[in-house]
């Protein structure tokens, strides 16, 4: 787990095969309070840095990027897991594990379950982790560097961030970790870290092991009869000596765990418990037999409904739930929809109550929530609504663009920007809010540039009470700058007719550059790079390069796809305002003679997107070139389909441009950057997979 440690992939063992380029991890910068006091028995001060979340890791006590092995060790309280390896390196019995064992395949212990996905979260996760613990800032100064020299055997060490730049010793005499239950230590250590025999690692004051966490650049041994607290991740491997023992967690990247201890088990943690929290609106909390939540004034004869949101900050299942409503005007007040039980740590449910007043006036009732809080069962909540007269019967419009995003009468909306010669589109959607039918809807345009604006869709009357209807808009510019038009929608509205919208919007002309077309020998393609710059002020979701004046025998080999017969290559992510992206593209002709240069046009558009599925198949070959390309080599079946698909974290996935059919029995793939992904693939970390689609 070195700064810019590259890795060659190779054969997987599982079929999640990944292929990285580069992972970076920076050095170990500290966030740290440097006003503590160090080294100052029985003292407890601040709760030092926040904790490092370990995600699925968290649930491992040891795991290993290579072997584990013992020569007779104790019992181990948790999970175990290796990966990429083979099964056949886990070397502890089932009878030693109180847990479940985790291997990539069959051949690991009888009882092991087969979960390579599982694992390669875990192994991300952990580097996740491992970089969090690394990467806190500023770097610490005075005593919290290098405490000692380096050896904090005999020392008492308050909450905070530790960095050592040399070997890590724990010797001599036991280290005492004072703090309160919430309090955290991360401790960096460049080098090894070395826990002597018979040392322990104390905690006092009522700090937990789960707060505990130690960053190692190399390896970890825990001498004989030691005892250890907290979580270790180290780069490589990690030895627990005859007689040791753990209270926390042994991760090792890239190397293997030898267990020789006599027991190693996860952090103790808290008894658990549940926590009950009702909010009403989502985010808004409510007080346990204070607080009062009113449906506001409701005609008689119609209802609202109010969602209430039941959280669980607790450490366990939130149980028993059950809402009964009573008091004065409790008939008027109905639960038209239960929370659902158990709600688990972290967890939410809903409910609702409806108000449906049969007279005027102020009504009250109490509402009780059974659970199973020890200190908040029932949650009593006063609810009120006012029953009010007769009912007006009236239209009422609201207009939104996007779906759920209102615009206010008298309000705008801008479409962008759009080419000389292409247009961009809005759907906008007319919803009745009212009681009565929206009737008389008609759209017109005028301004400065009514031309360029175009009702292409017309939305559709009369619109019933809680009903909705769209129109369309397109602007197709016939001259670059911005343009702007008065929209009106005509309606039965009393307050809102007409209604009205200020329409703007960009044209632009793109500019473009491209460099003269060359062969590259080692593909066999044609290749040119041409420059998109964004020259509107407003940036773009989408780019699409259109292709056009190619002779007949040329094909763009790495076309996204394309329009009325012109081949196009789509970059699916925003370019900002002035900024500019470079297209490779790869040209095929047969007879291999000089390709005239092709004539570009380029369109802003909305993104593509794509839900791949199929068989995730082992990636044969995998090299950076001289060139800086990626080139992955696998097997395929002549005429399938294949999708390539990479990735910065192994669990955000994006698919490359185009997919692609197999020719032969063999594909070779090269990742340029643009269009087939965002970026060259120098440019920090990146995995790869291939799909066989459907």
């Amino acid at each position: 787990m070195k700064q810019n440690q590259t890795q060659n992939c190779g054969e997987s063992t599982d079929a999640q095969t990944r292929c990285e380029t580069t992972r970076s991890i920076p050095t170990a910068p500290i966030l740290i309070s440097l006003f503590l006091a160090l080294f100052i028995p029985n003292q407890v001060t601040a709760a030092g840095p926040a904790p490092v979340n370990l995600g699925t890791t968290a649930n491992f006590v040891i795991l290993s990027g290579t072997a584990i092995t013992t020569t007779g060790g104790g019992i181990i309280t948790g999970n175990i897991g290796a990966s990429p390896i083979a099964g056949s390196a886990i070397g502890v019995s089932c009878a030693q594990v109180i847990g479940i064992i985790y291997a990539v395949d069959a051949s690991g212990p009888p009882c092991a379950v087969i979960d390579a996905a599982l694992l390669t979260t875990a192994k991300g996760d952990l580097t996740t982790a491992y970089n969090d613990a690394a990467g806190r800032t500023p770097v610490p100064t005075g005593p919290f560097l290098n405490p000692n020299g380096g050896n904090i055997g005999g020392l008492n060490l308050v909450p905070g961030l530790y960095k050592f730049t040399t070997t890590t010793l724990i010797t001599g005499a036991d280290v005492t970790l004072t703090g309160g239950p919430d309090d955290v230590w991360i401790f960096q250590c460049a080098q090894d870290l070395q826990l002597g025999s018979g040392i322990k690692v104390i905690l006092a004051g009522g700090a937990r092991a789960n707060n505990v966490f130690w960053q190692v650049d190399t390896s970890a041994v825990l001498g004989t009869s030691s005892d250890f607290k907290g979580t270790i991740m180290a780069d490589q491997a990690i030895t627990m000596n005859t007689s040791s023992t753990m209270e926390g967690r042994a991760l090792a990247f890239s190397a293997g765990v030898t267990f020789n201890g006599t027991g190693a088990g996860l952090p103790v943690l808290p008894p658990v418990s549940p926590e009950i929290g009702v909010e009403q609106p989502p985010g808004t909390n409510l007080v346990d037999g204070v607080s009062i939540k009113d449906f506001g004034s409701v005609l008689i004869g119609t209802n609202a409904s109010l969602i209430f949101t039941i959280t669980n900050t607790g450490s366990a299942d939130l149980t028993g739930l059950g809402i009964t409503i009573d008091g004065a005007d409790a008939a008027q007040f109905s639960v038209t929809a239960n929370a659902g039980a158990p709600v688990s740590p972290n967890g939410s449910t809903t409910f609702t109550v409806r108000f449906t007043p049969t007279g005027t006036g102020l009504k009250t009732a109490a509402l009780h929530i059974a659970n199973n809080d020890s200190d908040e069962n029932p949650f009593d909540i006063t609810i009120t609504g006012t029953g009010t007269g007769v009912i007006v019967l009236a239209p009422e419009i609201a207009v939104e663009q996007p779906l759920g995003t209102d615009i206010v009468d008298g309000g705008s909306k801008d479409f962008g920007m759009a080419s000389v010669g292409a247009n961009a589109s809005l759907t906008f959607t007319i919803r009745n809010l009212g009681t009565a039918d929206l009737t008389g809807l008609g759209i017109t345009i005028d301004g400065a540039d009514p031309a360029m604006f175009t009702v292409t869709a017309n939305p559709t009357a009369p619109v019933g009470p809680s009903g909705s209807t769209t129109f369309t808009v397109r602007f197709a510019p016939t001259s670059t700058g911005v343009k702007a038009v008065g929209l009106h929608i005509a309606n039965n509205d009393s307050d809102e007719n007409p209604f009205d919208i200020t329409l703007t919007a960009t044209g632009v002309a793109p500019e473009t550059f491209g460099s003269p077309i060359t062969l590259n020998p080692q593909t066999g393609l044609f290749e040119q790079i041409v420059r998109v710059t964004n020259s509107s002020l407003v940036p773009v979701d989408s780019i699409r390069l259109l292709i056009q004046g190619l002779p007949g025998d040329v094909q763009v080999r790495n076309a996204t796809g394309s329009t009325n017969g012109t081949p196009f290559v789509q970059y699916n992510f925003p370019l900002a305002p002035a900024a500019a992206i470079d297209f490779l593209i790869e040209y095929y002709r047969a007879n291999r003679q000089t390709i005239p240069q092709p004539a570009f046009e380029v369109v802003a558009t909305t993104p593509q997107t794509s839900n791949v599925t199929g068989k995730i198949l082992s990636i044969d070959r995998n090299v950076q070139l001289e060139s800086g390309r990626f080139l992955i080599e696998f097997s395929a079946t002549p005429g399938s389909r294949y999708a390539i698909q990479y990735s910065s974290d192994m669990t955000d996935w994006n698919t490359a441009n185009p997919t692609l059919t197999a020719p032969a029995n063999r594909v070779q793939w090269y990742d340029d950057g643009p269009p087939k992904t965002e970026s060259k693939p120098t440019s920090g970390s990146r995995f790869y997979r291939v799909i066989q689609l459907p």
